[in-house]
């Protein structure tokens, strides 16, 4: 009686386990096919690399060349990584990934934590969105750390970056849009901000270029050292 019961408990409890896992990874591949989305965009895809790069701690050209001999789209690039942070062997995900499973099979396959995976997804798209501003604020010196990186944009691509709905498409666009709209406003206001210290230098050196004796009671200079050369220096 007591083992039926303990595997009748066992069977409650993988009932209501399984539909909260199922939840888990839909919630999961959401979050994982807007990083996809995001890299649709040339400077998205640029972002997305940077971030994953940082995230993994591993060299931004490794990963363009890992894609090329994998496929895999920057979302299946994320789980992969996941996996081997949870133990999985790069070499047999590879392997697999060659011999025609899809990420979300071999995720399966190992048991993958996908509340987990959820969690860090979030947390990639944030990074993804601050690191988007920063590229879009000011892109010269972006795209000079883009060289010193070593990354090369005409070569990060793959077909499975096409993987995206329609849907997924468009809310990739606006988010973009929001990002580049604050950044942008962020770039315009330091440029107002650096003309009016400008303009302000401009007034400090015109007025101390003037006469700094003190006036006698009929006014101007009494005396004292010669004023420089007047007008801004």
């Amino acid at each position: 009686m007591r083992v039926f019961i303990r595997s009748l408990a066992v069977l409650v409890a993988l009932c209501v386990a399984l539909p909260a896992v199922a939840d888990d990874q839909q919630k999961a591949t959401k979050e994982l096919n807007k990083v996809t989305a995001m890299a649709s965009d040339p400077i998205g895809r640029t972002v997305v690399n940077l971030t994953l790069a940082e995230t993994f701690s591993v060299k931004r050209p490794d990963l363009v060349l890992e894609r090329r001999d994998t496929g895999l789209n920057y979302g299946s690039v994320f789980v992969e990584y996941e996996l081997i942070a949870a133990g999985a062997k790069k070499e047999d995900i590879a392997a697999k990934v060659k011999a025609g499973k899809d990420i979300f099979q071999i995720a399966g396959e190992h048991q993958a934590n996908w509340k987990q995976i959820l969690d860090d997804a979030k947390k990639l798209n944030g990074k993804i969105d601050e690191n988007l501003y920063t590229y879009l604020e000011d892109r010269k010196k972006a795209t000079a750390r883009d060289q010193a990186d070593g990354y090369l944009l005409n070569l990060d691509g793959v077909t499975a970056d096409n993987q995206v709905s329609q849907g997924e498409l468009s809310q990739a666009e606006d988010r973009y849009v929001r990002v580049k709209d604050r950044a942008e406003e962020a770039s315009r206001r330091a440029n107002r901000l650096s003309t009016a210290d400008q303009q302000a230098a401009y007034r400090d050196n015109a007025r101390s270029a003037g006469p700094q004796g003190g006036g006698a009671s009929g006014g101007g200079p009494s005396g004292g050292a010669e004023p420089s050369a007047g007008g801004p220096r």
